[in-house]
């Protein structure tokens, strides 16, 4: 609620508008995909949205990894959407998803290099400047290494935000999706984690599917977050502290009480640990 600072939130889906206004679901935030924020009437129930729950605004097509000028037509229209929704963070991944004209369904990894560090850092000064706020990243699940890595994810998140004043989102079910494919300690990733640059922690659901004979973990966001994710929650609790937290739930979407409910579980978590 606007009351407080906000703490508990979940991914909006906009079937779910005419519940929250009737029912009110005791969360703080709501997380607002922003290429989904078209057209006028979208952008007034939103700001009536706002007027009892902040809102964070977390962008999927900026591509700031990519090796070439961010899009003009998209940051103008971001700034605009940042300017009507007034939002607690502006957040993109740390991936690329489009080069030469052409786009992809998903976010692509980019190899943790020097090369790769200053075209990130350039777009996100870019972006930060378009904008005139800072933004903040996210850690992307992985599903393979590139060969050419200097850095780990680690040290490239802390050089990104020491190199650029942007914060970090702390996406627990990406550490735990990555840590299954590429086979390292998900607690040790958490504990060498950036904390002073979190800004936000996201939780999720996945699943496992058999390819190639080999079990792979796929961050799907289709199902409540498992038990595994949960524990390395309670241990980011006590080796970064309390952040805003959001249950991302995408497909198989569930009611708004169910969302609702698995969102509460941050709550009593905290509350007893």
């Amino acid at each position: 609620m606007k009351d407080k600072d906000p703490f508990i939130g979940i991914g909006l889906k906009f079937q779910h508008l005419s519940d929250i206004f009737k029912e009110k679901p005791c969360v703080d935030f709501f997380e607002v995909h922003a290429e989904n924020c078209f057209g006028d009437i979208i952008l007034h129930k939103l700001c009536q949205l706002r007027e009892r729950y902040a809102l964070t605004l977390h962008g999927l097509g900026l591509s700031l990894g990519t090796d070439e000028p961010l899009s003009l037509n998209h940051l103008q229209f971001l700034k605009s959407i940042i300017k009507e929704l007034d939002p607690l963070f502006f957040s993109e991944h740390v991936s690329w998803s489009h080069i030469n004209g052409i786009y992809t369904n998903d976010l692509l990894p980019i190899p943790y290099t020097e090369e790769s560090l200053k075209i990130l850092c350039k777009n996100i000064h870019k972006t930060q400047e378009f904008f005139g706020r800072s933004i903040i990243v996210e850690n992307i699940s992985a599903y393979f290494a590139f060969k050419e890595n200097n850095f780990s994810e680690v040290q490239f998140l802390s050089e990104v935000c020491k190199k650029t004043g942007c914060g970090l989102i702390l996406d627990i079910n990406n550490v735990f999706v990555s840590s299954q494919n590429m086979e390292f300690n998900p607690y040790k990733y958490i504990a060498s984690f950036p904390a002073s640059f979190v800004k936000e922690i996201h939780l999720a659901g996945h699943t496992f599917r058999k390819i190639n004979g080999k079990n792979l973990c796929i961050d799907d966001h289709g199902s409540p977050v498992s038990s595994q994710v949960w524990d390395l929650y309670k241990y980011a609790l006590k080796k970064i502290g309390k952040r805003p937290a959001l249950i991302e739930w995408d497909n198989n979407i569930p009611s708004l009480d169910l969302l609702t409910k698995e969102a509460l579980k941050i709550r009593d978590i905290v509350e007893n640990h």
